[in-house]
């Protein structure tokens, strides 16, 4: 497992996925009229007409839409429109993708925002349409590290004294995750097999999987801080550990995976991506809106307050990369 994560990062930056003939780079952040739906966009010349669906292939209030959300106001000054946000869960990402695939037009108006989840469910070949032929990069925007939560009243404190009890009681340690054959389900494996120990799974929704560890029906909970911090304030859960190879700066508090020997570099990445037939300049202009919409300074402060950073703020080109590293790494997990 950590070959594989090494080689994931590797080919991060050595694997190459291509963008539909894509060669224009972002433009720099330009002064904008948000008051008018039809900007023109100095990138490619491409008109807003009309509002923007973007799908997000996971429930309502889970990470994506909250991310998503946040977003959203200084996306839509940068496109000068509105954007519907269109949640559909389902299948570890089949559900959305298809819909896109096969309900929505290719005209420019249409996106989607994505996790590594659905890219597995691809490799995996969960879908009955050849959507991972299909799909097209346009921009990365954030990453989130993964966390272990518990309930309050669980038999340790401490990530460590969670592996020595998981150790002692083989199995017995229950665990919340929302996609087994996903991004939590890759998580999770890599710390059991890292750390030596063996949970038992309980899958559900992202809000069912938090309300089952808050009401102490599970001991453990997989998630982000971003989904789970007001929770940890309340006293309701205890963050343990976060799922990295070091600290996170605003959580400095809780330890990584990473000092009780497990690092772990996958996170939840947050991506947007297109279908092929999307006309090149609208794709083009997207992704600069929102590589300037990130650039914005509300958003840089929902993105400290929220643990995250603006490293992931990929281009096209690197966001072929990583969805193709993302591909391989599911095809690795799938045979073994």
């Amino acid at each position: 497992m950590k070959r594989i994560v090494a080689f994931l990062l590797c080919a991060l930056m050595m694997l190459s996925l291509a963008a539909c003939g894509k060669t224009s780079e972002p433009a720099a952040e330009t002064p904008k009229n948000d008051t008018t739906a039809q900007t023109q966009t100095q990138d490619s010349g491409w008109k807003w007409t009309s509002p923007v669906e973007i799908m997000a292939p996971a429930s309502a209030g889970g990470g994506l839409d909250t991310t998503l959300r946040a977003l959203q106001p200084y996306l839509e000054k940068e496109l000068g429109t509105s954007i519907v946000i269109d949640c559909r869960s389902g299948g570890s990402g089949v559900t959305g993708y298809t819909y896109s695939f096969n309900e929505t037009p290719r005209d420019g108006f249409h996106y989607q925002f994505t996790a590594p989840t659905a890219i597995f469910s691809m490799a995996a070949g969960k879908f009955d349409i050849p959507v991972w032929d299909e799909l097209v990069p346009v921009s990365g925007c954030v990453q989130a590290e993964g966390m272990i939560f518990c309930n309050p009243k669980c038999p340790f404190n401490t990530v460590q004294e969670l592996i020595d009890y998981a150790k002692a009681n083989p199995k017995k340690v229950s665990i919340a995750i929302d996609a087994p054959t996903g991004n939590s389900g890759v998580l999770c494996t890599q710390f059991e097999q890292g750390a030596g120990v063996e949970f038992n799974w309980v899958v559900g929704g992202a809000d069912e999987s938090l309300i089952s560890t808050i009401a102490g029906e599970t001991d453990l909970l997989l998630a982000t801080w971003a989904d789970s911090a007001a929770y940890v304030g309340s006293g309701d859960i205890v963050a343990l550990c976060v799922l990295g190879t070091e600290r996170n700066e605003v959580i400095g508090d809780v330890p990584s995976s990473a000092e009780v020997g497990v690092p772990i570099e996958l996170g939840y990445s947050r991506m947007f991506t297109c279908l092929k037939g999307t006309p090149q300049e609208a794709a083009d202009a997207f992704e600069a809106a929102v590589h300037r919409a990130c650039k914005q300074a509300g958003w840089e402060k929902w993105l400290a307050e929220n643990g995250f950073s603006n490293n992931y703020l990929w281009d096209h080109t690197e966001t072929g990369e990583a969805l193709k590293a993302f591909y391989t790494l599911g095809q690795e997990l799938l045979n073994k």
